[in-house]
């Protein structure tokens, strides 16, 4: 049962010195998580799409307690009713 609209949001995602590959392997073993590097510099595009708002705030929590996030910047987010 859906508890309103879907959000999908979209973070730029500064990893730890030097971890930027163990960070995008931690984020694409998080179901609704999609991520694409920088080609210039040591940072991830993180595209999250949860289908509940319970999801979306377990997702918030899995994504602090990632170890090798140094800083995490919401750049949008939409719900599915504004992108439709």
């Amino acid at each position: 049962m859906q508890t309103g609209p879907v959000p999908i949001k979209s973070y730029i995602a500064w990893p730890l010195p030097g971890k930027a590959a163990e960070l995008q392997s931690q984020l694409l073993q998080i179901p609704g998580c999609q991520v694409l590097p920088a080609e210039n510099r040591e940072l991830l595009l993180l595209i999250t799409d949860t289908p509940t708002e319970p999801a979306e705030k377990l997702l918030a929590a899995q994504l602090e307690a990632l170890p090798h996030i140094q800083c995490l910047s919401l750049v949008a987010g939409i719900t599915e009713e504004e992108a439709a």
